[in-house]
């Protein structure tokens, strides 16, 4: 307005000073009204676009809480039975390229029927909580993999392990779950809760033929063989 009156002023113009003043007023309104919709437009899409950010965080959190629930099992934090085997089949794939030996633990929880029928499920429940644990500290590679197999077996995977070593990793373990001594009243191999170890190994150079489904079923073997033995040991399949 200022700017305007002094223009008009040295133009030698006539002004009406009450329809300058309307005029101006008039003026400035509209530029404050339409500045504050730009303004009032620029926070709405600031704020939009932070809006679709946090959505899209809280999306990818999800996705990946969905993630980690769909490979975990609830009870134990071990991985489940359906993430174990897809990553049996992609390090069945490398092992195959490489030409190194993969070796499977199995494991089942001696007398563990009695154990639930002594102490309750949610015991039970405890106890397994307890093994779990102590699978998932002593595997000590990052490719190695342990996993709940379905009530109270497990499973270990452990690439490019040769029998003896697979064989350590499961010595190893049987004593950490004696080391717990976790009390087992009804059990017919020790005073505490114990458990019995399965081995089998799969060198691609020597077995081409291999299955996954027969290395499983090598593994499986080897534990029932270790509890007609007695329980409470490591036993390697096909070997005497």
């Amino acid at each position: 307005g200022g700017l305007s009156f002094l223009l008009l002023y040295s133009l030698e113009i006539s002004i009406n000073f009450v329809m300058f003043f309307y005029a101006v007023v008039f003026s400035n309104g509209v530029g404050f009204a339409m500045a504050h919709l730009m303004i009032s437009k620029d926070r709405m899409s600031f704020l939009q676009a932070r809006l679709l950010e946090i959505d899209q965080v809280k999306s990818r959190v999800m996705n990946q809480e969905f993630a980690r629930l769909s490979r975990e099992d609830p009870v134990t934090g071990l991985a489940n039975r359906r993430f174990f085997n897809e990553i049996l089949t992609q390090e069945w794939e490398l092992a195959g390229h490489s030409r190194e030996p993969l070796s499977l633990v199995f494991i089942d929880v001696d007398h563990f029927k009695a154990y639930n029928d002594s102490y309750g499920h949610l015991r039970g429940d405890e106890a397994l909580v307890k093994v779990a644990y102590v699978f998932k500290r002593h595997l000590r590679r990052s490719a190695d993999l342990a996993a709940r197999y379905g009530g109270e077996e497990f499973i270990f995977l452990l690439p490019n392990t040769a029998l003896e070593g697979a064989k350590q990793v499961a010595q190893n373990m049987l004593n950490a779950v004696d080391q717990l001594q976790i009390p087992h009243c009804a059990s017919l191999s020790a005073p505490h809760v114990t458990a019995s170890f399965g081995v089998a190994t799969w060198s691609p150079s020597k077995q081409p033929n291999l299955t996954i489904d027969q290395l499983i079923h090598q593994a499986d073997s080897a534990v029932y063989q270790a509890k007609a033995l007695g329980r409470h040991r490591v036993h390697l399949f096909g070997v005497e």
